[in-house]
């Protein structure tokens, strides 16, 4: 089900029954509580409880009740993350990509949005300085306003976009003295190809998921102007899209990602994406884990192959589980 939702949260203070309406970043945290775009109603405790589990204030924004049931009353230590910065360059036809955007961007409504194929995709490790310096515009990805396509060049005949993505893998303690793993991927400026992309969660072979556990989301803002919404498509644990059910060690999440939209005589453009995927494990053989390993993997659909990014690899040592 994918649920949009205008950027408001409304902050109660119990205490004084004091009610004010703010944007979700100004002030997104309560002293007393808040009630998110969900009609979640979560006090400070629980808060910190979501925050310790690695849930940051836009994705506590917009948790769905089901979500916030699971955790509220967990904590967490994350003992290990590992994160990438990549850039991404896609090179077009310069006439196929000319043609593509003067028809897109006619007021013709008629013209259903889809995906331009690029003709070749590289991908540039960056470092986090690096990552910053070139996406210093973007300094806030979840309220990035920037259009899509920001940074063009033309090299030869071809046309180049320039898209920038971070991921990060967690292993984490629970304080139910089970482990957990994750990962989040930041589109924080968006590729012009939009399609069913891959993102798995590998864990080493001396324990296994627990499917009951697992759970994704996509997050996105959509914009036509100053006029902003945010939106997501939830993946529970019984969602379609979660792929390699027989796998032992691993679990794949394909979500499709969000595109841009005609809406009437509106056109809107999406500014930022996010999605995010974990599960909670159980050990493989009655004897102790000294060691676990988490491995995340990435793949943005081009056409109709995919293009990987470096792969993520989080280490936690002397567990002792």
């Amino acid at each position: 089900m994918v649920i949009a939702m205008k950027k408001k949260v409304i902050l109660i203070l119990l205490l004084g029954c004091l009610i004010s309406t703010v944007t979700p970043f100004a002030n997104v945290k309560a002293s007393d509580g808040l009630i998110n775009n969900h009609n979640v109603l979560i006090n400070s405790k629980e808060y910190k409880n979501l925050e310790s589990l690695g849930f940051n204030d836009y994705q506590i924004l917009n948790m769905t009740q089901e979500e916030f049931n699971a955790n509220k009353n967990l904590t967490a230590e994350i003992i290990s993350v590992d994160t990438k910065y990549i850039k991404v360059l896609e090179y077009f036809d310069i006439t196929e990509y000319n043609n593509y955007y003067n028809n897109n961007l006619k007021i013709n409504y008629s013209i259903k949005e889809k995906s331009l194929d690029p003709i070749y995709v590289e991908e540039i490790e960056l470092t986090k300085e690096q990552y910053n310096a070139e996406t210093s515009a973007d300094s806030n990805p979840y309220i990035s306003k920037l259009p899509m396509n920001t940074n063009n060049g033309e090299i030869g005949n071809a046309k180049v976009t320039t898209a920038y993505k971070t991921m990060q893998t967690f292993i984490m303690k629970l304080s139910n003295d089970q482990y957990r793993v994750r990962n989040d991927l930041v589109w924080t400026k968006m590729p012009s190809n939009r399609d069913e992309d891959l993102i798995r969660l590998e864990v080493s072979s001396n324990v296994i998921p627990i499917d009951a556990s697992r759970y994704g989301k996509q997050l996105w803002t959509i914009c036509s102007g100053n006029d902003c919404e945010d939106g997501e498509q939830v993946y529970s644990a019984g969602s379609s899209k979660w792929a390699d059910e027989s796998a032992f060690y691993y679990r794949t999440l394909l979500p499709n990602l969000k595109n841009n939209e005609w809406r009437g005589l509106k056109h809107y453009t999406v500014s930022s994406l996010w999605i995010y995927m974990y599960y909670d494990l159980s050990k493989e053989h009655d004897e102790t884990v000294y060691v676990l390993d988490a491995y995340g993997e990435y793949k943005h659909k081009v056409g109709s192959d995919y293009d990987s990014m470096p792969q993520t690899h989080a280490q936690a040592r002397d567990v002792n589980w």
